[in-house]
């Protein structure tokens, strides 16, 4: 960095630009004052209506007239949080401190609240603060302060004479952590906190804080030689070093660490990059151990070698081994203080993803172009495979339609154990992005799941408030995102997951000493073989005809009214019902137009209330229930077009708060500047539609009942330049967004057409229009026989593409041919 030189002609900066305070009229909607102050911090009323500020390091009474603001409190280092009582006192968050300071309205200085010892691993003080960002005096007479610290997430209660009276903790870190002690299910770790359990109240209190240093968010106990050690888990399969700590009473030391030498921060700290003449540390692969026992690392403890095809590292095994692709790191032995001490041993592997057996077998799990899970010898023989259709959050977007066996989305082995009786022996559970946590034989059978994936009807979404112990959590499914969890078995051979998405949920397992294992002989002819391709081949026929939909809209002969009640679509032909494997959960289409309207009944049968709670209007897709019609206004436009071009639009309609609102999302409209257009981000995608506005004058109506909900509308052409006439194909598709009882989260997106429809929690995936992916609409006049407008959404289980199971039939039928 170099210093910047003033060299003229430009006009100073106004201080007002980044050190002022604003007064803003919400009933005119505009900045009616503002009033220069000096590296302005936090500001608090007190009951009188006058204005205190921090400023610079002080607190101030704000002059509005002259901007000779008046200094109350001198006495501070670094104030950050600012507060008052009913009785006109300012209670002031000092950050070199880590007091909160209390001052009469004169700036006498009255009490201190929380400690002002330094915060440290061990037994938890809830008298400390850290980084307070916020603090507040409510009507009873309590204060409360909000912390900035990932952990834990605080927000705690006082009294305003300083006694602490409660902590209430924030979520866990995004997509779920957690972790149940297997030697003590007292203890449960959610990153460096250790939460006390009372399995016979239920209540939860924070204990520990193993660990003030760098580390992952989660860390996994290990008994070894009567030592427990901590160590780093495997996020995605993969963490690109794994740590090793030794837990010594309530706090933690570093002992170890080995893998890829850029993911060891520690290893960029100045000094050890002096030491060791700069290295390239992405080019690199390390071990490090602790040698002389001071928790610390040095230059001369760690070896360095070329990476030579280490990609990461996968889950520890209970003997401290872990596994990175074909290298293994394993405890050659340990120093007298615990210090385990690694080498590095190389086995014939291909590839990533690998745990070890406790035979000295491997299971693979599936990586980014080898869609399977696998297991092999040490001696790098395949001995089972189990097909998937990729791991990762974006397979959904390319899997097929939901099949009992399927496996897609796979995240991660989330736990490592053997039955203590029974037939399952020694297994691994891994998690996904459709909610679902299976459970694998070492042998690779594909057991059962622990949590339903949420492709298959009739699973229940983790959203309810009920949180009560011993409650029934059968067919419950985690839900997208769920990067992280947790299994184990623990000393009283019970069975345990962590989950929960945002809160760290500890659930029992039964059943996993109830499998059994059976062998038996299956006899096919070849009578049977050729029974089997027909059927198959006749499946295929019917899904071809299913992907090119049609729908035919005719023109009403008088209004319909718009009521919720369907009575007035009763002289339409009756339909064409397709009976499902899940036929309570069912829901129907009908469509005519009039020389004014698009009418539109949705009817739904066991798909979730008709409730969305969102306030961002035009993100109403994330927030609950809602119906969805996307159509193509260009007849000559590409039918194959992958992307949606002009005329392309999305009309949403929801009720929302006790009223009905409508969105319309038009993908292009030539003309809209940049800085207009609609933008919606994620981590991994962006999506951009030109407009994206409220339609007024639609009308909406819905009716519910224990079943499901009717939803009713009448859109004016003109508002969406729709101009129907007999002979008109347009493109066009419609489905529901599925809605968890509360409406608060989309736990579904079903649609008529594009069933490439699984991803709810990436938001520019789920606003992107796919008009290759939808159907046909044909209008036409009046019919003499009623309105053929019905279409029918199919909300069960689809068949399975055949040309796998074809291809295998035909090598099967070949060897019985040879037999």
């Amino acid at each position: 960095m170099a210093p910047l030189e003033y060299l003229g002609g430009e006009k100073p900066v106004d201080p007002m630009i980044a050190e002022r305070i604003e007064v803003f009229d919400t009933a005119k909607g505009k900045i009616t004052q503002e009033v220069y102050i000096k590296e302005a911090g936090a500001i608090a009323l007190n009951k009188q209506g006058e204005l205190y500020a921090i400023s610079e390091n002080k607190v101030v009474r704000v002059d509005f007239a002259r901007a000779k603001h008046r200094e109350i409190i001198t006495d501070l280092k670094t104030p950050r949080a600012l507060a008052t009582d009913a009785e006109g006192n300012l209670y002031v968050f000092d950050a070199t401190a880590k007091v909160i300071r209390v001052y009469d309205d004169s700036g006498r200085f009255l009490r201190e609240i929380g400690k002002r010892e330094p915060f440290k691993a061990g037994p938890w003080d809830p008298d400390k603060f850290r980084s307070v960002v916020d603090i507040d005096v409510d009507k009873q007479g309590h204060l409360w302060v909000v912390e900035n610290n990932y952990h834990p997430k605080r927000i705690s209660q006082w009294t305003i004479q300083g006694r602490h009276l409660k902590d209430f903790y924030g979520p866990t870190r995004y997509g779920g952590n957690g972790v149940l002690d297997p030697y003590d299910k007292r203890r449960l770790y959610v990153g460096p906190c250790e939460f006390e359990l009372d399995w016979q109240t239920g209540k939860v209190r924070l204990k520990n804080y193993l660990w003030l240093g760098w580390t992952y968010n989660a860390l996994i106990p290990i008994k070894v030689n009567k030592r427990t050690y901590m160590v780093t888990p495997s996020y995605f399969n993969a963490q690109a070093c794994g740590i090793v700590y030794l837990r010594e009473k309530d706090q933690l030391r570093m002992v170890a660490a080995m893998g890829c030498a850029g993911g060891f921060s520690y290893l960029k700290e100045p000094q050890i990059q002096d030491a060791l003449g700069y290295p390239t540390l992405p080019d690199k692969k390390f071990i490090w151990y602790d040698r002389n026992g001071d928790g610390k690392l040095q230059a001369k403890e760690v070896k360095l070698m070329p990476r030579a095809g280490l990609h990461s590292l996968t889950n520890f095994n209970r003997d401290l081994g872990v596994q990175g692709g074909k290298f293994r790191y394993e405890v050659k032995r340990f120093l007298p203080n615990g210090v385990p001490v690694y080498e590095e041993k190389v086995f014939p592997l291909k590839g990533h993803g690998y745990l070890r057996m406790t035979d000295g077998s491997f299971f693979k799990m599936d990586e980014m172009n080898v869609n399977e899970l696998a297991g092999y010898t040490s001696g790098g023989k395949k001995t089972w495979a189990y097909r998937t259709e990729g791991p990762g959050v974006q397979a959904l977007t390319k899997c097929r339609p939901y099949f009992d066996g399927q496996v897609v989305s796979n995240f991660d082995i989330v736990g490592h154990a053997t039955a203590h009786t029974g037939d399952l022996g020694e297994f691994v559970v891994i998690n996904g992005n459709t909610g679902n946590w299976s459970v694998w034989t070492s042998d690779g059978l594909f057991a059962g799941d622990i949590l339903r994936t949420f492709r298959r009807p009739g699973a229940r979404a983790w959203h309810f408030p009920e949180h009560e112990r011993g409650m029934d959590l059968t067919n419950l499914t985690a839900g997208q995102e769920h990067f992280h969890g947790y299994f184990c078995r623990t000393v009283d051979n019970k069975y345990y997951i962590v989950a929960g998405h945002n809160h760290a949920s500890v659930v029992e397992v039964l059943g996993m000493d109830k499998f059994t294992r059976f062998t038996g002989e299956v006899k096919v002819s070849g009578a049977d073989l050729r029974r089997v391709q027909t059927w198959e081949r006749e499946q295929a026929k019917r899904k071809v005809y299913v992907q090119a939909p049609v729908i035919d809209c005719y023109k009403a002969k008088e209004a319909i009214r718009v009521d919720g009640n369907p009575a007035d679509w009763e002289r339409v032909q009756s339909m064409a019902k397709v009976n499902t494997q899940y036929d309570p959960q069912h829901a129907t289409l009908k469509i005519a137009w009039s020389d004014k309207d698009l009418y539109l009944l949705y009817n739904t049968r066991g798909v979730g209330p008709m409730k969305n709670s969102g306030d961002q209007w035009d993100r109403l897709f994330k927030t609950g229930a809602a119906v969805d019609l996307q159509l193509g206004l260009d007849p000559q436009a590409d039918p194959k077009r992958q992307a949606p071009v002009q005329g392309d639009l999305r009309i949403l309609m929801t009720f929302n708060r006790g009223k009905y609102t409508a969105v319309l999302y038009n993908a292009e409209v030539p003309g809209t500047p940049d800085d207009r257009k609609w933008v919606v981000h994620s981590p991994v995608a962006q999506e951009t539609f030109d407009v994206v506005k409220r339609l007024p004058r639609v009308k909406m109506a819905h009716s519910s009942s224990d079943y499901g909900y009717v939803f009713e509308a009448a859109i004016p052409l003109k508002l969406i330049g729709l101009e129907p006439k007999p002979g008109l194909r347009l493109k066009l598709d419609w489905g529901l967004l599925v809605a968890d009882a509360g409406g608060n989260v989309v736990v579904r997106r079903i649609y008529w057409a594009n069933k490439a429809t699984s991803i709810v929690a990436d938001a520019p995936s789920e606003a992107r229009l796919h008009p290759d992916l939808w159907g046909t609409v044909r209008f036409h006049g009046e019919s003499k026989s009623g309105l053929s407008v019905t279409s029918d959404l199919t909300l069960g289980d689809e068949t399975e593409d055949g040309g796998e199971v074809e291809d295998f039939l035909e090598e099967l039928e070949e060897d019985v041919k040879e037999d």
